[in-house]
């Protein structure tokens, strides 16, 4: 029962509202902790509409009959190849961001230079847990989805541990998985807000991709984003819809790609802080129970 009380009374201290409006008046004060996520999300395009775009546009044009096997084939070995390309690309990226979230907090500001030995410095073990997640995440995915949910939960603390607390990417993941277990609650709490926030900016890179008519990632939040997208759309009176739909069709395609990109630097920017700061809150309480039972 006290075990209860006190994952409750986690959940309790950390308070969402503060705790987001901070991290957007941090980010407000250091714009520029955007700017990694945007190069890497603009080169990520460019490169994957450059590689892919050629062979699907072919591809489309081909009745499904007599569509060419071995085009086929070789798109799908791009596709694989463009997906490792951009999980480590980002996986880095986030790892900077994470980097440049803790020297705001700590400090006020960040340095790009500082970020970068940071993360090099820790490269090894950022690699050795991403793979693993990666790997996990994957295998899951192909498991109707709840054990790559499940996965992502328990690890989400991984990288924050290798950056703020120094560990090692094994210690690093029994830390996140330990934190995550004695604090279901709050954890389960932090989880579900960086889960919308990720849903909303995919929900609004679905929406402007349309209007970029590029290639977008073809993944599982991508595609449940989809489904959210248009559920929100059909649900619309039909002249509210068209109206929707006329914006989006001439939506200029630089507005578009500007928009997003800006939008998704942001969100991530801000996903980094919230989590660092969820983490300091939930590590301390786990680390001081009987303060925390005190106070029940």
């Amino acid at each position: 029962m006290i075990k209860i009380c006190y994952y409750y009374q986690v959940a309790k201290n950390i308070d969402f509202i503060p705790l987001a409006k901070d991290s957007f008046l941090a980010i407000r004060k250091n714009s520029l902790i955007i700017t990694p996520t945007i190069i890497s999300s603009l080169i990520l395009s460019m490169f994957t509409y450059k590689y892919l775009g050629p062979g699907i546009t072919k591809l489309a044009a081909q009745q499904a009959s007599t569509q060419d096997l071995t085009l086929l084939k070789e798109l799908v070995e791009k596709f694989v190849t463009i997906s490792f390309v951009n999980f480590y690309i980002q996986m880095f990226v986030h790892a900077l961001t994470l980097v440049m979230a803790r020297d705001v907090i700590e400090k006020g500001t960040f340095g790009y230079l500082a970020a970068i030995v940071a993360v090099v410095k820790k490269f090894y073990s950022l690699l050795f847990s991403g793979t693993l997640f990666g790997i996990l995440f994957v295998v899951g995915a192909m498991l109707l989805i709840v054990p790559a949910i499940l996965v992502s939960f328990f690890f989400m603390f991984t990288y924050v541990a290798i950056i703020k607390s120094d560990m090692h990417s094994f210690t690093a993941i029994k830390e996140s998985i330990k934190l995550v277990k004695h604090n279901l609650n709050a954890a389960f709490s932090v989880y579900l807000t960086l889960l919308t926030s990720a849903v909303t900016i995919s929900v609004v890179n679905v929406l402007f991709s349309r209007a970029m008519e590029s290639i977008s990632e073809t993944n599982a939040l991508y595609n449940f984003s989809n489904s959210v997208l248009s559920g929100i759309l059909s649900g619309l009176p039909h002249e509210k819809y068209e109206r929707v739909l006329n914006v989006i069709n001439n939506t200029p395609s630089y507005l578009a790609i500007a928009i997003t990109t800006i939008l998704i630097g942001i969100v991530m920017a801000f996903i980094a802080l919230m989590i660092i700061k969820a983490h300091d809150v939930i590590k301390h309480d786990d680390e001081n129970p009987a303060v925390s039972e005190a106070n029940l």
